[in-house]
């Protein structure tokens, strides 16, 4: 199973998309498991490299260098864009299909 974490401001909104994210996944076939946390505490607990993937949302933009230091690995990050961060189903399966192209660039199966 590969493991997702969507890291955001306050919380409230990643775990909403983490939520969404799941659905889709699960929909999909795909063993696929999306946490959240925000910003402020994974920097403070020094990150993790326990997942395949992070999810960065656009509110968290003035953490991107600390936590990209933290995770040391690019190519597992991907930065979602305000226009695209979103709960809606169009933009969900735009974040799902990110993340599905960048697990197989990576040779991760999802």
């Amino acid at each position: 199973m590969k493991k997702i974490l969507v890291i955001c401001s306050a919380g409230i909104s990643g775990m909403i998309l983490a939520k969404k994210l799941n659905t889709f996944f699960k929909n999909l076939n795909k063993e696929v498991k999306v946490d959240f946390t925000v910003g402020e505490i994974f920097i403070n607990s020094n990150g993790n490299d326990f997942y395949d993937m992070y999810i960065l949302s656009p509110q968290i933009k003035y953490l991107y260098g600390s936590i990209e230091k933290l995770i040391n690995c690019k190519d597992k990050i991907i930065k979602i864009s305000s226009d695209d961060y979103s709960i809606d189903d169009l933009k969900i399966t735009k974040i799902t299909n990110l993340v599905m192209n960048k697990f197989k660039k990576e040779g991760l199966n999802g």
